[in-house]
């Protein structure tokens, strides 16, 4: 997970997801979050807001696609973990990118 100046949140997905997420098909990402990742998340959204979320396909980080985030819920907690779901309305940019994310 990486919060971004441009008010977006990033991840990776392996590609049988990522394909899936990028058609619209599976238009949310499902994350365990450790304790740290969600108090940074959550101090993020109540002080800046987060509008959308990039997913990156981890076998080829250059290719993503950005969506307007619509929804973020935590259904539970595993382990110490915490089960976030990050939700999008389908459809906005895609793209082959020449720099790294991270």
């Amino acid at each position: 997970m990486v919060l971004s100046e441009d008010n977006s949140i990033h991840f990776n997905s392996k590609a049988i997801l990522y394909a899936k997420e990028r058609s619209g098909k599976k238009p949310n990402t499902v994350r365990l979050l450790s304790k740290t990742e969600v108090l940074r998340l959550e101090m993020w959204r109540r002080e800046r807001g987060i509008k959308e979320i990039v997913i990156h396909c981890a076998e080829d980080p250059y290719e993503y696609f950005r969506r307007k985030l619509v929804d973020i819920t935590c259904v539970g907690e595993i382990l110490g973990y915490y089960l976030y779901v990050f939700s999008w309305k389908h459809g906005g940019k895609e793209a082959k990118n020449t720099a790294r994310w991270l």
